[in-house]
């Protein structure tokens, strides 16, 4: 049966060009999605104090056919929210940094990842639809937007002149 709550969540859409480059190599842009999902899920209590069933992620299924966005989503998974995704938010380049160590840095060299790496013992989808090097195409590209917008120059008051 569906269960439904209110709860609180954070994401952030998946740059055009990563999914455009995932495309051009043939990979699995929702294997990625998915893979990064998981990775992000299971780096989180590394940077919010909460149990590793307090936040959730969505799940790519094989024979899915309902279209979503590419777009990485994590979430409380307590009703009402507990704080997690909120708190997820505010140190979210930290968090992809975190989750692309993971990714890369497993020496299992599957596709599909492994229990080490992107494999989510929760998984709703049995962790069959997952593509490592497309999430690592995809989290490089989101941690080089976050250091451009780091660069930026924020807008403030003028020095006065006298």
């Amino acid at each position: 049966p569906p269960l439904e709550f209110e709860t609180r969540g954070t994401w952030i859409d998946v740059p055009a060009a990563a999914v455009a480059d995932i495309e051009a190599k043939k990979w699995d842009v929702k294997g990625g999605i998915h893979a990064l999902n998981h990775a992000l899920a299971l780096v989180a209590p590394l940077f919010v104090v909460c149990d590793a069933n307090d936040v959730a992620t969505e799940h790519v299924y094989p024979v899915q056919k309902r279209p979503r966005p590419h777009r990485l989503v994590l979430y409380d998974a307590r009703p009402g929210g507990v704080g997690v995704a909120d708190q997820l938010f505010r140190r979210f380049p930290a968090v992809l940094a975190q989750a692309r160590t993971l990714i890369y840095g497993c020496p299992c060299g599957l596709v599909a990842g492994c229990p080490a790496c992107v494999h989510d013992r929760r998984c709703s989808g049995h962790n069959v639809v997952l593509d490592r090097a497309a999430a690592n195409v995809i989290v490089g590209a989101l941690l080089e937007d976050a250091a451009a917008a780091a660069k930026q120059p924020t807008a403030g008051p003028s020095p006065a002149r006298a």
